[in-house]
């Protein structure tokens, strides 16, 4: 049996999950997935995989209910269990079963505490005896990884080609993405009073209360959206401002998307963009305000950017990733 157990996903993680659980159904892998019963969208995808889904008192921050999602951990069965993010493996406890952790995220975001994170993850490593390996999604988080674990891997975000595919363009500037600080929301907000001739549409769950605060006219916030691919194919612009980030799949969707990308310099986004995209210092309002000028200016410069984002993410379409996460998992199992 492999056990998924994860706090409520979103975004990158979710997309993740989703195709792992496909692709290890189409093996003939037995599943069970642990998760918040609020993980409506991801508990029916396993419901619809004939996947047996149990309801995880998980949450994403500290809770009461934490101690409850631990010793809940006592009714796993022989199996490997997949810890899916940082909160899942701080209340790691799976007794004689191995263990795998994947980590979508930074380790240590601009705005948490390194040493009380890096303390967590020792004091939740000692307590996992068979702590086989970690998967991350970039090189940058390796990197960080490595200072904690052994057997670090590197497994890439991946994107639907198929689905996100280049379409109409409006002259609309898109951010996609959980809205809070750390995505660096704030300067993109401040950026847009600067192109008043330009709309700027934000897609994704306002975890910072935006949607409280006066923002620009030619702003409008979203929401979560269901289906981004139908929102982005009408940008022709999309601007990712992040303090941190591992290997955004918001970027890959875009590049897909055949949109011109403007980015920070964090993570794997200088590598995974080239010269497919603009990448601006992380924190630097000025700067990203001068992307967005060159960039709205020159609609040939735009066209060529995202032609060349369009062919960099074919590199990561799905089809290729899953073969990772087979090939990987496939190999662990084996040395049970």
């Amino acid at each position: 049996m492999i056990y998924h157990l994860t706090r409520p996903a979103q975004g990158g993680m979710l997309r993740v999950l989703n195709r792992v659980l496909e692709a290890y159904v189409s093996e003939g892998l037995p599943q069970e997935l642990w998760t918040n019963r609020k993980n409506k969208d991801l508990l029916e995808k396993a419901r619809k995989l004939g996947i047996k889904g149990r309801h995880w008192p998980l949450t994403d921050k500290l809770s009461l209910l934490d101690p409850i999602a631990f010793l809940n951990q006592t009714r796993l069965k022989d199996g490997l269990v997949f810890y899916h993010g940082f909160k899942s493996f701080i209340v790691a406890n799976p007794g004689k079963n191995p263990a795998i952790l994947c980590l979508y995220n930074s380790l240590f975001p601009p705005h948490g505490t390194q040493s009380l994170r890096q303390m967590a993850f020792n004091l939740a490593k000692s307590r996992v005896k068979n702590l086989l390996g970690v998967i991350v999604a970039s090189n940058s988080q390796a990197q960080d990884a490595k200072l904690i674990f052994q057997n670090v891997r590197v497994i890439p975000s991946g994107v639907d080609t198929s689905l996100f595919a280049p379409s109409n363009q409006s002259k609309i500037i898109g951010f996609l993405g959980r809205l809070r600080k750390e995505k660096g929301v704030d300067l993109l907000l401040d950026a847009a009073k600067h192109f008043e001739d330009w709309k700027f549409e934000f897609a994704g769950p306002d975890l910072n209360g935006y949607s409280k605060r006066k923002v620009p006219s030619n702003v409008t916030l979203l929401g979560e959206v269901k289906n981004p691919e139908k929102v982005i194919s009408k940008w022709s612009i999309m601007v990712l401002p992040s303090y941190t980030e591992a290997m955004p799949l918001s970027i890959l969707e875009g590049m897909s998307s055949g949109l011109c990308i403007i980015a920070t310099d964090t993570g794997d986004i200088k590598t995974m963009l080239g010269d497919a995209g603009i990448i601006v210092p992380v924190g630097d309002g000025k700067k990203l305000v001068d992307a967005l000028k060159i960039a709205t200016s020159d609609e040939n410069l735009r066209r060529e950017y995202g032609l060349k984002a369009r062919h960099k993410a074919l590199e990561y379409d799905w089809s290729n990733v899953i073969k990772m996460w087979l090939s990987l998992t496939g190999d662990w199992r084996q040395s049970l």
